[in-house]
């Protein structure tokens, strides 16, 4: 019966704990998930490309269908190099 009363939260019970929990952070630390520059121009410039590609095909212009392709290959170069570069996520 005792365990089911236990309190579910942990308040601190001296003053170097309740200094802890004042330090610690509001969020844990979790994966930037490609939130960065790079992944954004990356996939900015795969979309373009794929927009192109599709209206390309779309009135049967060929040209316009490999420059469609040709600038996803470019976003997908793009995104590594620029991530390289210093434009990808920040270390938490």
């Amino acid at each position: 019966m005792t365990e089911m009363s236990a309190k579910t939260s942990h308040e601190p019970t001296n003053i170097a704990e309740a200094e802890e929990v004042q330090e610690a952070p509001l969020q844990e630390p979790h994966e930037s998930h490609g939130h960065s520059v790079a992944a954004w121009t990356g996939v900015l410039i795969m979309l373009a490309g794929f927009t192109v590609g599709t209206l390309g095909i779309w009135f049967d212009q060929a040209i316009l269908t490999w420059v469609g392709v040709a600038a996803v290959a470019v976003g997908a170069v793009a995104w590594p190099v620029l991530a390289r570069l210093g434009f990808g996520p920040k270390a938490h």
